[in-house]
């Protein structure tokens, strides 16, 4: 736990827990950060929830949404940070991918979420495309949440030493990226298809 989550929990501690309620609009501890404002730290707002770049700052063992119960942090990267966390209510585990609290990131994030939605409704349960489970808003923070999965590709090959994929796991990887883009190809001509019956 760094400096900066330590001192949340102390806060935390002293004011009753703050607002550790669930989603919503984010609450009146929440910041919302201009993207001009973004590397440069002094004029950032930052709260005792997000820093001066918009990140959140989780405290492990916290509640989000009153459900979501914080693990550890398993990613980072432009967009925010990608949390492990228990479900109370499916008891499993689950990632969550909390969005930096910058307008155009949010914005992003919204898109992405029709996107997932627009996909989860269109193919089978046991597709090749990640699942969105569920989202909410938590102190400004857009929270997407999705099933727990293995390394990424990247990690994959890191934790290889860079010696690249065998053959067998190449046509694996391949096969899944073209199966995808089939089935991608295959929804967008069907929502054209839909399209020009319903305006033409």
């Amino acid at each position: 736990m760094d400096e900066r989550a330590r001192k949340r929990r102390r806060e935390d501690d002293g004011d009753g827990g703050g607002d550790g309620g669930g989603g919503g609009g984010g609450g009146g501890g929440g910041c919302v950060i201009s993207p001009r404002s973004v590397g440069r730290r002094s004029a950032s707002p930052a709260t005792k929830y997000c820093d001066e770049e918009g990140h959140y700052i989780f405290v492990e063992g916290e509640h989000l949404a009153e459900r979501y119960e914080v693990l550890k942090k398993i990613g980072e990267g432009t967009f925010g940070k990608v949390l492990l966390c228990y479900d109370q209510r499916e008891r499993a585990r689950v990632a969550v991918k909390v969005v930096r609290n910058v307008p155009k990131y949010r914005d992003a994030a919204k898109i992405e979420i029709e996107i997932l939605e627009s996909l989860r409704a269109r193919t089978p349960p046991d597709g090749l495309f990640v699942v969105l489970n569920d989202w909410f808003d938590f102190r400004g923070h857009i929270c997407m949440v999705f099933e727990e999965l293995g390394a990424s590709l990247f990690d994959f090959v890191q934790k290889n030493d860079y010696q690249g994929l065998s053959m067998h796991d190449l046509r694996s990887v391949a096969w899944q990226l073209v199966e995808s883009v089939r089935q991608m190809v295959r929804l967008v001509l069907s929502c054209m298809l839909v399209w020009t019956c319903l305006f033409f």
